[in-house]
Order: structure tokens, then C-alpha cells, then sequence
């Protein structure tokens, strides 16, 4: 039961008081599942079934029938703030968190457009509101290039109200980004998330479920054509911009000071 992780077997996530069964295939979710239905009778609990969903990743699926109850089939489930699809990707999360973002762009138009605002208030504003909705739960991200574009697609949107240029008037975005004075970009700031997660899982105990996860490679058969960048490769080549070498995040202090570098741009 559960999925293999090196020489252990995961079956369930807690929080609060929702719970994860973890299955690889149908029949043992179905078992685990009765067995958890039993072991909360006996504790007086009920599973709440109306609000239970099963999704199954890589293939498609049917609503799961026990006896007089039904656990309805998805294709995305939100958990934690977090959009998780059939498909296992991050693409519809990116999506989701981009749409946010124009939305609160839009809710802050009539003050970026403002020139009593300074550009150092709009950038507190960028900060603590768009970006921070952007880029939450970026830290497992796997960002390709179309939505690499659509993200910082987004943030030159503020950044030309924030200037009060026009969507007519045809300025590069380097030109924005010197009147802005804008030195980073929104990818600079999920590479450094994704790498200060990257030291603080690293950091855990090696019993650890997050440090068990990290170093497991799962068997599956590579689809034809040019192999995707995975999680961990963007990772390696982000240090190795950074110059930090393996080990280095034992050192808290200078691992985020080395997370903290940006590409000049």
C-alpha cells in the first residue's frame, strides 16, 4: 500500500483535520480507504464523503462506489492553496496564480496610474501584494518557457501602469524597467524560493518525509522527443550561477545571502 519512497512506503498526508490516502493503483485506495472508515468508527469519527474526492494522476478515472457512499472522481483538486492536476504538472497552478495577479493589478489600477505615488511605494506595493499572490507555492514549481514569458508578462503589466504608459504606446520592456528602476524580474525571485526551500528541506533530517521525496527518482518510461527540465535541474543550474556548491546550505546565513543573488538585467 502506498508508493514507494527508497526503502519506505508513503500512504498518508495530515493537516488540520484533513487527511491524503496515497494508492498507487484503485484497489489498494479502496482498501485503505474501508480500513480508515473502520478505525474511525471506532473512535466515534465519520468520513465526510460529500467533501471527499479522488484524484488519479496520468489516466483518466471513474467515481469510486462504497456501498451506500460515493467518492466522487476530479481532475484538479485544490490542498493548501496549492492546484493539483491529473496531469501532475504546474502548468493549470501558474495559470491559476496568473489570473490572481491580474486581477489584483486590476483592483490597484486607479492608484499605480497615480504620479503622486512614488515609484518606491509601487514597489513596496508589487512586493507585498501582486508578487507575493504570484508567486506562492512557486517553490515546487517547474517553469517552462511559455510560462516563464506569461509571468513576467504579468508583472510588466504593473510595471507600465505603475509607469503610466499605455498598452499603445510601444516601449521595450528594459526601457520600463529603468524608469521603474526595477533591477530583478518576477523569475528571479521564484528561482531564489525555490532555492532557499531546496537548503531548508536539505537541512532536515534525513528521516524526514520532504528529504525522503527530494532524492527520490520515480520509475516511469520517458515520453518520445526533447525531455522536459525537471524541478532538480533548474535547481543545479541556478546554484551553479550562484557559485553554491553542495553543502553549502548547512550554512543558513550564506545560503540565503547566495539564494538572494539576481541575474543583472
Amino acid at each position: 500500500m502506498g508508493i514507494p519512497i527508497n526503502d519506505k512506503f508513503l500512504y498518508t498526508l495530515l493537516f488540520a483535520d484533513d487527511q491524503i490516502v496515497i494508492a498507487m493503483d484503485v484497489q489498494d485506495s479502496r482498501y485503505m480507504i474501508c480500513k480508515l472508515h473502520e478505525q474511525y468508527k471506532n473512535w466515534g469519527l465519520d468520513i465526510n464523503y460529500e467533501k471527499t474526492e479522488q484524484l488519479i494522476i496520468g489516466r483518466e478515472g471513474n467515481n469510486m462506489v462504497l456501498g451506500p457512499n460515493t467518492i466522487r472522481n476530479c481532475v484538479r483538486f485544490k490542498y493548501l492553496g496549492v492546484m493539483l492536476t491529473k496531469e501532475g504538472t504546474s502548468n493549470e497552478e501558474i495559470d491559476n496564480k496568473i489570473i490572481q495577479g491580474r486581477k489584483a493589478i486590476g483592483k490597484l489600477n486607479s492608484v499605480l496610474w497615480k504620479d503622486k505615488i512614488t515609484m518606491k511605494t509601487k514597489q513596496m506595493i508589487f512586493s507585498t501584494i501582486v508578487e507575493s499572490i504570484i508567486t506562492y507555492g512557486s517553490e515546487t514549481w517547474e517553469v517552462n518557457k511559455r510560462n516563464e514569458k506569461r509571468l513576467i508578462a504579468v508583472e510588466m503589466d504593473f510595471w507600465r501602469r505603475a509607469c503610466g504608459v499605455s498598452r499603445i504606446e510601444y516601449l521595450w520592456n528594459d526601457e520600463i524597467r529603468r524608469r521603474s528602476q526595477r533591477k530583478k524580474d518576477i523569475m528571479d525571485t521564484i528561482n531564489m524560493k525555490r532555492l532557499i526551500w531546496y537548503g531548508h528541506v536539505q537541512r532536515m533530517p534525513a528521516e524526514r518525509w520532504p528529504r525522503r521525496m527530494l532524492g527520490c527518482v520515480p520509475d516511469r518510461r520517458r515520453k518520445s522527443g526533447r525531455p522536459r527540465r525537471t524541478w532538480r535541474e533548474n535547481i543545479h543550474v541556478e546554484m551553479e550561477w550562484r557559485h553554491l556548491q553542495h553543502g553549502d546550505w548547512e550554512n543558513r546565513k550564506g545560503w540565503l545571502a547566495g539564494c538572494g543573488k539576481w541575474r543583472q538585467l
